[in-house]
């Protein structure tokens, strides 16, 4: 079975309102008897995001942490710019280098960008199941998975970065031989 979660957005909707649907859908899955490592976690951009700040409040609240999660290009940092963003702004065609202004309406100033619900990689990744995270070489979030897997290893999660050379931000929208590829990697990557 697979589920997409029509979450929250900016502008009807602000932090945390799309963490706390998604964890509901999660629970929900759970409640229906579905055992947690049987529940992989599956997003692009924002909602890769979202399953890096769902899995950290899971482990937080003391919820069963799903079996895998496969995530392509988050933005896991808000706080701070990573070199890419603007060294590979003219380089993507998809997204562009002022990442944390766009997302400043769903996450005004009165949070802490630092929380790991907003800037997973403030979060501890302990305890985190087996992760594939997917970038493209002229992402504008290109450091921002390299952070990701750099964290998750100091951590000993068991984690994969798949660089898929000359491609930009959430290239599997786009009908390509390496969409192809990539969504199957990621069915092996489930399926193993």
């Amino acid at each position: 079975d697979g589920y997409s979660v029509e979450y929250s957005q900016y502008p009807e909707a602000q932090h945390p309102e799309a963490l706390l649907e998604c964890v509901k859908v999660y629970q929900g899955l759970l409640d229906q008897g579905y055992l947690s490592e049987n529940i992989y976690l599956y997003g692009e951009s924002a909602g890769a995001m979202l399953c890096l700040s769902v899995s950290h409040y899971l482990r937080d609240n003391g919820i069963p942490m799903p079996g895998k999660i496969c995530v392509y290009a988050p933005a896991v940092n808000i706080q701070d710019n990573y070199d890419s963003r603007h060294l590979r702004d003219h380089r993507d065609p998809v997204i562009i280098s002022n990442v944390n202004e766009q997302l400043s309406g769903y996450f005004p100033e009165r949070f802490d960008r630092t929380d790991p619900y907003i800037s997973a990689i403030y979060g501890d990744f302990d305890k985190f199941p087996p992760i594939r995270i997917n970038v493209g070489s002229e992402e504008v979030l290109f450091d921002d998975s390299v952070e990701l897997y750099t964290k998750c290893k100091e951590a000993g999660v068991n984690v994969e970065l798949k660089i898929w050379e000359n491609l930009f931000h959430v290239f599997t929208m786009f009908p390509t031989p390496e969409s192809e590829k990539a969504l199957k990697e990621d069915a092996d990557f489930f399926n193993k």
